[in-house]
């Protein structure tokens, strides 16, 4: 039997993987997106594993995690820190939401997957940030202004 890693979508978005199987045929691995501090963890194969790993970007930009951080799969990611700081669990997220302005800005600014920029923005409306100095780190960020970014919905 292979041997499978367990492969987690933190995001709030479903994601999809179509596989070429050697031989012909495609093997599809799909995620639900995440909801609450609820996500779905796969066991995948490791030769999806390390296909994923090599000729794509699903691990380096956070859109897939490797739950489990001391497997040996995770030295086939090329770029370590673009992973870590691409795929935060909705916690880790709220985590640093709650924490000071100054290390709210130093996690926001380690960010570069526009999927991961929209997770935490989702995370953020949801927690109701309501510190004006967070909404205004938040909003600067994101390249948009607060009232856009944090306005109630009207149809309520």
């Amino acid at each position: 039997m292979k041997e499978t890693v367990k492969v987690a979508r933190y995001r709030n978005v479903p994601y999809k993987v179509n596989y070429k199987v050697n031989g012909g045929g495609t093997s599809v691995y799909s995620w639900r997106e995440s909801k609450g501090d609820s996500f779905q963890i796969l066991d995948v194969p490791e030769d999806v594993v390390e296909w994923l790993a090599i000729y794509t970007q699903a691990f380096t930009d956070g859109e897939l995690v490797i739950v489990d951080e001391n497997d040996q799969m995770i030295n086939l990611i090329e770029n370590h820190d673009s992973y870590k700081n691409n795929s935060h669990t909705r916690e880790a997220i709220v985590k640093f939401l709650n924490g000071t302005v100054k290390t709210l800005k130093e996690e926001l600014k380690k960010i570069t997957d526009d999927g991961e920029k929209r997770f935490v923005l989702s995370v953020a409306k949801e927690n109701k940030v309501d510190s004006i100095a967070k909404q205004k780190a938040i909003a600067e960020w994101a390249n948009m202004s607060i009232e856009l970014l944090f306005e109630e919905d009207e149809e309520e």
